[in-house]
């Protein structure tokens, strides 16, 4: 996640008039994630997003009161950490606060691929008090932090399920079958088994959640859920492995530079490496190397 410079403030990607004190940029197809802050405004504001996102925010900071303008009204809710405001494209109302607020955004393109299956339309809430929908913005928008390859997969799970929840609870009319209808009870082990084969193949990539579906001849949330089930483990945390794995073996068996082994096993660079290894197996590349000779 990149920090950014509390000297020169960057508008936000997403809404105008916020300042980012953290982003993902766009490292998962068609979602981006922020930290953002918005100073007190009693007076009512218009910071209309891109009319081709969604975006969820989760407020952060103090309780504070928001006020908006719905179909010729004022409204007022008191927002405590954790409330959420579900913005679907085009349904932004001008809003005014009564303090400072920081928050977690996370916007959805239209044509996302965390949506594709489903037809239902999100409909808008500016006071949704959902453990689950905190829970899943604030981790997308941690989830890059320190890494990239290696993160990607994680934070496109965790896409993946942010929007499987909106579609279940806020949306009107149903989704596709596929979306949410339970896979079979049995996927081949073949099927896994090319899904774990890729994946060896291509650790020094950037895996996506859609592209193992694909694989697999399932729905990403079916894949998800199924992979999980059958390999005993998320895909995120079997890829995390099997990338440690490689990085293992290469620095025992090669002479290739740590950062060139970090590379070639899907981390972002060495340091990521060392820290990785460090926390899982209390030794880091360079003592590995050493002992192995």
């Amino acid at each position: 996640m990149t920090k950014v410079n509390s000297e020169r403030p960057t508008p936000s990607a997403i809404t105008s008039g916020l300042t980012v004190l953290e982003t993902t940029g766009q490292r998962v197809e068609g979602v981006i994630a922020e930290r953002v802050y918005a100073p007190r405004c009693e007076e009512f504001g218009s910071r209309f997003p891109p009319p081709n996102r969604h975006i969820v925010g989760v407020h952060n900071s103090a309780p504070f009161t928001l006020r908006w303008r719905q179909d010729q009204r004022v409204c007022r809710r008191r927002m405590v950490p954790g409330d959420a405001i579900i913005c679907p494209s085009g349904s932004y109302n001008p809003h005014a606060t009564d303090a400072n607020v920081s928050s977690v955004l996370v916007s959805f393109a239209l044509d996302a691929p965390q949506f594709r299956g489903t037809q239902a339309r999100l409909r808008p809430d500016w006071y949704a008090r959902d453990a689950m929908v905190a829970h899943l913005a604030r981790n997308l928008a941690s989830a890059f932090t320190g890494s990239h390859a290696a993160a990607s997969l994680y934070a496109d799970t965790l896409a993946h399920a942010l929007a499987v929840h909106l579609t279940r609870y806020y949306a009107d009319g149903p989704p596709q079958r596929d979306f949410f209808d339970c896979p079979p009870l049995r996927t081949s082990q073949r099927a896994l088994g090319e899904v774990c084969d890729y994946i060896d193949a291509h650790l020094a990539e950037v895996l996506t959640v859609n592209k193992l579906a694909a694989v697999a001849g399932l729905s990403p949330t079916h894949f998800n859920r199924t992979f999980r089930d059958q390999i005993g483990e998320p895909p995120h945390r079997y890829v995390h492995g099997r990338r440690l794995d490689r990085a293992q073996k290469l620095i025992v068996t090669t002479t290739l530079p740590l950062a060139m082994v970090a590379a070639q096993a899907g981390f972002s660079d060495q340091s990521h490496l060392n820290r990785v290894m460090r926390a899982e197996h209390d030794i880091t590349p360079g003592e590995l190397r050493r002992t192995a000779r």
